[in-house]
């Protein structure tokens, strides 16, 4: 890891390579479509479900518990 790797905005982790991401940007909506600015984040694919409280996450999490036990 060097100091250029990006961290997770959700859990401030480090992103690996290989590891699934979400990307958020910020802009403008406009009539023909998402106008972005600039980058706003990067996300742990798991720590941008849990942030939304989306099914996904709850899935994964159950998903989680199962191969714990």
């Amino acid at each position: 890891m060097t100091e250029s790797t990006p961290r997770c905005s959700g859990c401030g982790k480090p992103i690996e390579v290989g590891d699934e991401t979400k990307r958020i940007a910020d802009g403008k909506m406009k009539e023909d479509g998402f106008s972005e600015k600039k980058e706003w984040a990067v996300m742990h694919r798991g720590c941008f479900n849990r942030s939304i409280d989306s099914p996904t996450a709850a899935l994964d999490e159950l998903k989680r518990i199962a191969r714990d036990r």
